[in-house]
This record gives C-alpha cells, sequence and structure tokens, in this order.
C-alpha cells in the first residue's frame, strides 16, 4: 500500500476514527491527515492552508537521496585531467551554458570537456564547433559505470537551470572530486555547499562566473584540495 497523505477539512474528525483508524491530530480538530488514504481534496482558506503547511514544516525533516557506496569506495585517479558532468542532454541540464563557458578558457588550460549523458548530443557537438571547441568538447553518450569514468577528471561541473537533490552532484562529490554548480532552483545545490565554498556555486546561465570559477579551480591547485 502507497503512503499518501490527505487533508480532510471537518467538522467532527472523531466520528471517522471508526473508518481510519490511522488518522492523527494536526494539533487543529477540524484538520486531519490520513496517511493510508486515497487522494481527496477540499476546500480551505488560505489561512487553514497557511497554518497546515506550518504544521507539517515544523515535523518535517530532509532525507536526502542515497549514493551508492561505491561512490565513498572510489579513489581518486593519481594523474587526473579533464572536466566532466554528468546527466540527461535536455534544456533543464543547460549543458550550453557548461561548452559556453569552456570556451572562454580553452585558450588557457590543457582540460578538455566531456559530458556523459543520452540525448541530442549532435546539436551540442554543433554548438560547441560553431564557438571554435568542437576538438575539446566530447559526448560519449551515457555511461553506466560513473565512477570509473570521472574519478580520473579535475573537476565536475553542474550546469543546470533547474535540481531537486542532483545525484550526479552528489556522487562527484562522494568521490572527492572538485565540484561546481549553478545555484538554481529548488535548491538542492544550495544545500551540498556550505558557507565556506558558496562562492563555487554560480547563478544560473551566467557563463562569466562560472568560466572563471572553472579557471580558478583548474589553475590553482590549493581551490581544487579546498573543494
Amino acid at each position: 500500500m502507497k503512503f499518501r497523505a490527505a487533508l480532510l477539512e471537518l467538522s467532527n474528525s472523531a466520528a471517522l476514527a471508526d473508518v481510519f483508524p490511522y488518522c492523527c491530530s494536526l494539533s487543529k480538530p477540524s484538520f486531519t491527515v490520513l496517511a493510508f488514504a486515497s487522494p481527496i481534496t477540499a476546500e480551505i482558506s488560505s489561512k487553514e492552508a497557511s497554518l497546515i503547511r506550518e504544521v507539517i514544516r515544523k515535523k518535517s525533516f530532509i532525507i536526502y537521496n542515497p549514493i551508492d557506496r561505491v561512490f565513498y569506495n572510489t579513489k581518486l585517479s593519481e594523474s587526473r585531467s579533464g572536466i566532466v558532468t554528468v546527466g540527461r542532454i535536455d534544456k533543464f541540464k543547460n549543458h550550453r551554458l557548461l561548452i559556453e563557458s569552456f570556451a572562454k578558457i580553452a585558450n588557457q588550460v590543457n582540460d578538455n570537456l566531456i559530458i556523459y549523458g543520452s540525448g541530442d548530443v549532435t546539436s551540442l557537438k554543433l554548438y560547441a564547433e560553431s564557438l571554435g571547441i568542437g576538438e575539446r568538447v566530447h559526448l560519449p553518450g551515457q555511461i553506466s559505470d560513473v565512477p570509473t569514468f570521472i574519478k580520473s577528471a579535475r573537476l565536475f561541473v553542474l550546469s543546470s537551470n533547474v535540481e531537486g537533490m542532483p545525484n550526479a552532484l552528489m556522487e562527484a562529490m562522494a568521490i572527492g572530486l572538485p565540484c561546481i554548480s549553478t545555484d538554481c532552483p529548488c535548491g538542492g545545490p544550495r544545500m551540498l555547499f556550505p558557507e565556506s565554498i558558496r562562492e563555487y556555486l554560480v547563478p544560473v546561465g551566467d557563463s562569466d562566473t562560472l568560466s572563471k570559477r572553472m579557471l580558478a579551480v583548474l589553475t590553482d591547485s590549493q581551490k581544487a584540495i579546498f573543494l
């Protein structure tokens, strides 16, 4: 049975105790959470909705996505090169931003950009060629053994327009790769970057800032170690 929560506006929640044995009060007798109920809708005022949100917020906590132990057990290669990212190729991941940012520093570093993921590889390749870095951007497609492919990189970059809790970023961090990310909604990346390295959380769509942060990590070994 799936766990589903529903809110009922009730004048007498006690009357339903025999019907819904798993009801629990939300501190206000007119509202009840049914933990094992099918979806139920009810009209409530904005004030009542605010009350419900506040009560639920106080009793809630965040559970991060699980990371396979293999990522924690994977050691970075002794000899490393390249900038990597992992994720499906679509507009939400905004790989064009990453390619544009890399183009701005490509002549200052020896690293190539490697984008792992399935999708419209051709359009990204053409975009890289239009910026004069076609030979420096590689798009191998989807991979299954992620840690084996990214452990030899020098930097992981997440350039998304929107993310929940990004698994790819968490996995790269678990391996120990220096990481940079956009500060995208719904805020998952921000939760992963403590205040001490928040400068490597860059505004969404800002290729200038992203390229500067990438260059800083790739040219300053102390910054790479710190991340």
